[in-house]
This record gives C-alpha cells, sequence and structure tokens, in this order.
C-alpha cells in the first residue's frame, strides 16, 4: 500500500483565480482612498512661500 500522490496539478491556477481579484480590488480600494477628494492637497515650495509672505506684517 502506498501513499496517494500529492494534487498538485492547477492548484496555482485555482490560487490565482480566487487572490487575484481580491489583490485588484484592495489596491484600487486604496489608491481611491489615497486619492481621496478629502484629503488634503499637497503645498509646492512657491505656495508655501506666498503664504510666508502673506503671512509677514
Amino acid at each position: 500500500m502506498s501513499l496517494p500522490k500529492p494534487l498538485m496539478r492547477g492548484m496555482l491556477a485555482k490560487r490565482l483565480r480566487f487572490h487575484l481579484p481580491i489583490a485588484f480590488t484592495l489596491a484600487i480600494a486604496s489608491a481611491i482612498a489615497f486619492k481621496s477628494p478629502g484629503s488634503r492637497p499637497m503645498l509646492n515650495s512657491t505656495s508655501i512661500m506666498t503664504q510666508l509672505k502673506s503671512s509677514t506684517p
């Protein structure tokens, strides 16, 4: 009596079929959350300088 051979054929495709849509969904959701309109816009150096000049008397 011998041990049964492990069933590896098609396992990668099966795992990818399950995990790939989840990975894409999480990537798109995190990109939308990072670039959401509620986030504070980044200031470049010229806008920082104009803010500093306008705040000094």
